[in-house]
């Protein structure tokens, strides 16, 4: 396999994206698609999943801390919300193994 988490980016996204959709579609059956939508956004955006990663203490496990650190045009957000898709990819694929 490719030694980046892109792959695993890609496959977390979808997963938040699709179970965020699946349970806002079941909780919430009288809003409308862009209703839902903006939610869907709000709950699997990257200002979430930096600070689901954050919580987690998931700072520690970035490889170049010094970008963490130097903050520079919201990379660090960035940097945390890929972490957490590409975590979320592994746990998939660890329990689906």
């Amino acid at each position: 396999m490719i030694g980046n988490n892109q792959r695993l980016e890609f496959l977390g996204d979808s997963i938040c994206n699709f179970l965020s959709a699946e349970f806002l579609f079941k909780h919430f059956p009288l809003h409308h698609e862009g209703h839902l939508t903006l939610l869907r956004c709000t709950m699997v955006g990257a200002p979430t999943q930096a600070l689901v990663a954050q919580q987690l203490g998931m700072e520690q496990y970035v490889i170049s801390r010094q970008t963490l650190s130097h903050d520079k045009m919201g990379w660090k957000q960035k940097i945390l919300a890929d972490l957490m898709e590409a975590f979320i990819a592994a746990l998939f694929i660890g329990k689906n193994l």
